[in-house]
């Protein structure tokens, strides 16, 4: 009896791990947008990592930046590291991995990649920057944040070629969860009483 009992829980056990690798795998929604966010950007700051556009005086070492400095420093000099590394590589088949999984449940909706891709800049949330009737004032402001946080990456980027700056991220971040939540609150309706 014990014997089955510990047979039956293992592979209770290898259930819920398949489900997580399943989950993982094949992502839903949510998940497959924060992939393709997620994958996007790792794959376009490695792209300017490599052509030296990332910082006007350091290269990252993705591997050293993702491991906190474990595996060796994060930012090295531009003018003694090469302009491609080992981690480069790396770094750039995990984030295609994302992108490629992200986009694994967006060719699985009816209208595909081209449709997905027209929906990021067609859709009521852009509506709303100008009409707050649209969505309320919460959706107005979640949309105000959001182009606001996009945009002053890409100008402190541009501008300043410091893609990789953490006061950067931290005034980023900022503004895309606070659009997310605004935009979160707008869509929730009251309960009747």
């Amino acid at each position: 009896m014990p014997e089955e009992k510990d047979k039956q829980s293992s592979s209770d056990d290898g259930g819920k791990d398949d489900s997580l690798l399943s989950a993982l795998l094949y992502p839903g929604e949510a998940l497959a947008k924060w992939y393709l966010s997620i994958g996007s950007l790792g794959l376009f700051l490695s792209i300017l990592n490599v052509i030296g556009m990332i910082d006007d005086v350091y290269r990252v070492s993705w591997s050293g930046l993702l491991t906190m400095e474990a595996l060796g420093d994060a930012l090295l000099m531009k003018d003694s590291s090469p302009s491609f590394a080992i981690s480069d590589a790396i770094f750039m088949i995990l984030c295609g991995g994302l992108v490629f999984l992200g986009f694994r449940w967006v060719n699985s909706k009816e209208g595909g990649a081209s449709s997905f891709l027209r929906g990021l800049f067609i859709n009521d949330t852009w509506s709303s920057l100008t009409n707050p009737v649209l969505g309320g004032w919460s959706k107005t402001g979640g949309a105000w944040c959001l182009l606001v946080g996009v945009l002053f990456y890409m100008y402190w980027g541009v501008r300043y070629t410091r893609w990789i700056d953490p006061g950067v991220y931290v005034v980023t971040i900022a503004l895309l969860a606070s659009g997310i939540a605004l935009k979160g609150v707008s869509q929730v309706t009251p309960q009747e009483s």
